[in-house]
């Protein structure tokens, strides 16, 4: 909250003194009367206009103050204070000792007042700089008592549409198909709205959406800001993208208080840990899912560097600890999708190299495959089978082949398909 400092306001706490002092035209109109404790310094008429003359005497380390003009028609306790209409400033003063305040003549009698508001601003040509970019320039702002370093805190006396989002952040699926960002307006607009991406931004155009046009065109209280996402076949973390309403002088709108938009882009392809559970055991393996388009892409995948695992940075690919291999041997095997929906999975993996260890030695020539088989009932008694977005619980058939040996062995049991999730990115809204 700004605090507004009026005339010969002492404040100790800060170890400063601050004392404003203003003038009111000589050609005053009836009842016009300076506001106690303003003291009157000096006084002069200007033509058609009422003018305030007002000096500001510092002492020891003090705020900038910024000047604003206020008026009520009663003084007192039952006193309102609101901003004058129609003020120019003869220069805004800032860090001064004072400055001129020019009222047109037809504002109406009461009491006025000139207060001063402390917060620092930047820029030497206040009426061409807009410090926080919310389509006010910092004179303006000054004149009407907001804060010219604070997006969130503009003049509300203003005729143009203003627009802002419709929500602070919104969430979108890489493959999901075209995405839409609301702008809201509080009162018809036609024309173009100039938005653009901030540089904070890790999503990156070309890789993970389509170029967006600068400018969108706008018919009444709304509009939507389209985005494409690419469907690409590479596990990525999630991607934020900032968007950013801008504003433009032949664009006749400003903005509103929700000027930044955050979209958290969630990719569709990702790695699954997998167990395959029997009486006495369970054993480990990676499986690796792609979605483009309406295809998907299954990959069993072992050893370090393949199967999305965390590994030293340090080590070489090929040195890297292995937390994998085992079932699937180390390396990338592409598998066979037959069903990939809400209803039914089934996916069948390569004839992979295996040793059956122990015993039997290296088992070399030995082959393994595996058949995942999750078909929950749509009515009926359960049979313990799910398919949900981050798991997947159905049955396995594994199948052996052995040089020499005439018939494969085969093996059943059920089977658990868990996603790894990314870790969810860190920003300042």
């Amino acid at each position: 909250m700004k605090t507004l400092f009026p005339a010969r306001l002492v404040l100790p706490r800060c170890g400063m003194v601050v004392i404003l002092l203003a003038a009111l035209a000589a050609a005053v109109p009836a009842g016009l009367r300076a506001q106690s404790p303003i003291s009157i310094d000096q006084f002069s008429r200007g033509s058609n206009k009422v003018d305030l003359q007002f000096t500001d005497q510092r002492y020891g380390t003090n705020p900038v103050l910024n000047h604003l003009v206020q008026f009520s028609s009663v003084i007192g306790a039952n006193a309102t204070w609101t901003n004058a209409s129609g003020v120019v400033f003869s220069s805004v003063p800032t860090n001064s000792l004072g400055g001129a305040a020019s009222l047109p003549a037809t504002n109406a009698s009461g009491f006025y007042r000139v207060v001063g508001i402390p917060f620092p601003i930047t820029g030497t040509n206040l009426n061409a700089v807009d410090s926080d970019g919310d389509g006010f320039t910092d004179a303006l702002e000054l004149q009407y008592g907001t804060d010219p370093n604070n997006p969130n805190s503009f003049p509300v006396l203003t005729s143009l549409p203003r627009a802002q989002f419709a929500l602070p952040i919104s969430t979108a699926t890489e493959g999901s198909g075209e995405f839409g960002v609301t702008v809201l307006f509080d009162k018809p607009y036609f024309g173009s709205l100039k938005f653009g991406v901030s540089t904070q931004s890790t999503a990156s155009v070309n890789i993970d959406y389509l170029p967006l046009p600068a400018t969108v065109a706008v018919a009444g209280k709304s509009v939507v800001i389209p985005i494409t996402w690419i469907d690409d076949a590479v596990i990525s973390p999630v991607r934020v993208l900032f968007l950013q309403l801008l504003t433009d002088p032949a664009l006749p709108y400003a903005r509103g208080n929700l000027t930044r938009h955050t979209v958290l882009l969630n990719d569709n392809d990702a790695y699954w840990s997998g167990v395959l559970v029997e009486k006495y055991s369970q054993r480990n393996f990676r499986l690796k899912l792609v979605h483009v388009g309406s295809g998907t892409q299954a990959t069993f995948v072992a050893g370090a560097g393949n199967d999305g695992l965390p590994v030293l940075a340090g080590e070489t690919n090929a040195l890297k600890s292995d937390q994998s291999s085992g079932i699937v041997p180390i390396g990338s095997f592409p598998a066979t999708v037959q069903f990939d929906t809400t209803s039914h999975f089934k996916i069948t993996s390569p004839a992979m190299r295996a040793a059956t260890g122990g015993l039997f030695g290296s088992g070399a020539g030995t082959t393994r495959s595996l058949v995942l088989d999750s078909l929950p009932p749509t009515s009926g008694p359960p049979n313990n089978q799910q398919i949900l977005p981050l798991r997947v619980v159905g049955t396995y058939t594994e199948t052996l082949v052995i040089p020499g040996r005439a018939s494969p062995l085969s093996h059943t049991g059920m089977f658990v398909l868990v996603k790894d999730l990314p870790a969810r990115p860190t920003f300042n809204q």
